[in-house]
């Protein structure tokens, strides 16, 4: 009785599940590796973000570029007395100013000399333009490649889906066959529980399968910003072969790769904060003209209302002991720039690895495919077998179920072998900044020039 609640409520459980290929109740979206990529670089988060930082910068130009030009402002007063101010002479008095007091002064102020520190700003400008590109690209870049992992990882995690539900049901027929071996007495009661323990228990690994499928599907969904609801994702597990080996690619790396730039780019910048924080111990020259007009001197009335004055001239200013404050920055400025350096080397060695890694990453993917294939095709060839005997009585229920499981086994293995190498093609297109069709065509010009030379000689 036990067992039979157990089977009966199993069974609920299967085919509550949607069957893979099948769309869920609702479902109106169907993203391809291509629209996933689109849209996150379109919509997602961090592709926003990484936008939103360029445009910054070419708000930072603008602040450099203002440091140059003159600067116009306008002041304007008005004060109001609560009585004038009088005068006795001899038997009168004398009223003196206005009740009424206006002013206004236009200002005009232009930058002539300030040590280099907006010299050193103008000429980074571009310098500042170019690593905001570059750090848009690399972001952009890493989400691609995170989009595209997550991408195989679900197709992945389908694929286990199906493996999982077809052991389910071969082993639900199996179940079947063997009550009615049981009832026509040709099996024994163990065979059938065991037939029943089997299903049981591969059921579970079906639902795990499921719900570790789902949240990937969340966790894409979050990455990308896609639409509310559900959605499927139509793509398949491939072998891609390449040729690229570390010389083809390497010394182009070295050089389109974005984080690579962005941090050249940062060491640019850091070297013109030195000659910015050298200029504070220099003087600073200004030009200034001005423009007054007012309808009263210190409240006393012009006789005319408005009178207007202009005055023009040069200041200057200069720190000449700040107690070492500029050398202090100085210096600052120089370890950090040291610093910028230093990351800068440590990174090239560290795409140099990430190069290294991703090609090694491919041959092992590459070799586990083939051993996948071959190990999937004979465990299928040895479930027909065991299958052929278990039907004309010649095997054993237990040479089916392992049989079964090996193939479940082979087929995992090749799908994640295939995961893997598709996940290692995106490791090394991000690792060299290139595409797998630039990076053969790269190797294609470089066999070229090559033979050319060859020739020349």
């Amino acid at each position: 009785m036990k067992a039979m609640m157990v089977r009966t409520l199993a069974l609920l459980i299967l085919s509550a599940l949607p069957v893979m290929g099948q769309m869920p109740a609702g479902t109106t979206n169907h993203y391809t590796l291509s629209d996933c990529l689109r849209i996150g670089l379109e919509k997602s988060a961090s592709a926003l973000n990484a936008r939103s930082d360029q445009t910054i910068s070419e708000a930072v130009i603008k602040q450099v570029r203002s440091q140059a030009f003159p600067k116009l402002a306008l002041d304007a007063s008005y004060t109001r007395l609560d009585e004038i101010q009088e005068f006795d002479v001899g038997e009168g008095s004398v009223a003196m100013g206005t009740e009424d007091n206006y002013s206004v002064t236009a200002s005009l102020n232009q930058l002539l000399y300030s040590g280099g520190k907006v010299k050193a700003a103008l000429d980074s400008q571009e310098t500042i333009r170019l690593r905001a590109k570059a750090v848009r690209q690399d972001t952009e870049a890493r989400l691609v490649h995170n989009i595209k992992k997550l991408f195989y990882d679900i197709l992945l995690l389908q694929s286990t889906v199906e493996v999982r539900r077809d052991s389910v049901l071969q082993l639900s027929a199996l179940v079947k066959q063997t009550e009615d071996r049981f009832r026509a007495k040709t099996t024994s009661e163990f065979d059938l529980i065991s037939a029943q323990v089997k299903l049981a228990n591969e059921r579970p690994s079906l639902i795990s399968a499921e719900g570790r499928c789902a949240l990937a599907h969340e966790a894409l969904r979050r990455l990308v910003s896609l639409d509310d609801g559900p959605f499927t994702l139509a793509g398949t597990l491939a072998f891609t072969p390449h040729g690229i080996a570390l010389e083809d690619i390497e010394k182009e790396a070295l050089e389109v790769r974005p984080g690579l730039r962005a941090m050249a780019a940062l060491v640019e910048l850091t070297a013109a904060d030195i000659k910015s924080a050298r200029s504070q111990g220099m003087p600073q020259l200004n030009a200034f003209f001005k423009y007054n007009g007012a309808n009263s001197y210190g409240f006393a009335s012009f006789e005319d209302e408005w009178q207007w004055h202009w005055n023009a001239g040069l200041t200057a200013s200069w720190d000449v002991w700040d107690s070492g404050l500029t050398g202090g920055k100085v210096e600052e400025k120089k370890l950090i720039l040291e610093k910028s350096r230093t990351d800068l080397a440590d990174l090239k060695k560290a795409v140099h690895l990430e190069l290294i890694g991703a090609l090694l990453h491919l041959d092992e993917a590459r070799a586990r495919v083939k051993t996948g294939r071959e190990n999937a095709a004979l465990a299928e060839k040895g479930l027909t077998i065991a299958k052929a005997r278990m039907d004309e009585g010649l095997g054993t229920y237990l040479e089916f179920s392992d049989a079964n499981l090996g193939v479940k086994i082979a087929r995992l293995g090749l799908l994640v072998a295939l995961r893997d190498h598709m996940a290692g093609l995106a490791e090394l297109e991000y690792a060299a900044g290139m595409t797998l069709d630039e990076m053969e065509k790269l190797k294609k010009e470089e066999k070229s020039e090559v033979t050319d030379e060859k020739r020349s000689e």
